[in-house]
């Protein structure tokens, strides 16, 4: 295995490992709730209640059922690990913020019975990569915006009211909160590579305008004006 493949291999496990283990905990609780025959909906976000704010830090980790944790877990997986694997350096401050707004948000906006599961930071996630690769304008990151686009592709549906029973108001306070985040963060984290030109490289481009960064041309235009013909003329008789 190259050098490059084991470096890719190594950045991608610890890419995952975080989406990993909030997942375990996820799952976890979801299996005590089934075994134990739980109902652990009313410690979700309950809107405008103080007794709700509870719900912010627990809301995540609350599934109703096998299909809704599967769907959550998936999203969860790939777009946390893409987070940690394109963003590493504020992967954790935006994850948590994610996690902290989204249900906050969530809290004040939504109206009606428990909200829970961990679909609003699914949300935020969503809303913090896609346009995180147009501000940033750069390729690589571009790239992975229309990945995420295709791989989730009907996800903006949801912050709209389709269907009953499902926290649009979740998912839209999640959606806004990962747009606001990667406006703030627009500076940190991975940026277009830039070529940096140095005080001569500036004199000299201003000088041999378009032929500076074409070194053929450069040559020539160095030969015209350092190295010249002398002629020495000779009298005749001399």
């Amino acid at each position: 295995m190259s050098i490059a493949l084991k470096e890719l291999r190594v950045k991608v496990l610890e890419s995952i490992r975080f989406p990993l283990l909030f997942l375990a905990v996820c799952w976890l609780v979801f299996f005590t709730a089934v075994f134990f025959d739980l109902d652990f909906h009313k410690y979700g976000v309950s809107p405008r209640e103080w007794k709700g704010l509870l719900g912010i830090l627990l809301m995540p980790f609350l599934h109703g059922d096998l299909e809704h944790i599967l769907n959550n877990s998936f999203g969860i997986l790939t777009l946390t690990t893409l987070l940690f694997f394109f963003y590493k350096s504020i992967a954790y401050k935006v994850f948590w913020l994610c996690f902290f707004i989204s249900g906050f948000w969530t809290w004040s906006i939504a109206y009606g019975g428990y909200h829970i599961g961990a679909s609003a930071i699914i949300y935020a996630l969503f809303g913090f990569l896609v346009p995180s690769g147009m501000i940033r304008r750069d390729t690589h990151l571009l790239a992975i915006t229309f990945l995420v686009i295709f791989a989730h592709s009907g996800i903006v549906w949801g912050i709209f009211p389709t269907k009953p029973g499902i926290s649009w108001e979740g998912h839209l306070a999640g959606f806004l909160a990962g747009i606001v985040l990667a406006i703030y963060y627009r500076k940190e984290g991975p940026q277009k590579k830039k070529i940096i030109i140095n005080d001569d490289d500036t004199f000299n481009e201003m000088r041999f305008g378009k032929y500076y960064w074409d070194e053929e041309k450069r040559k020539e235009e160095l030969e015209k004006e350092y190295f010249k013909i002398i002629y020495n003329y000779k009298k005749e008789g001399d």
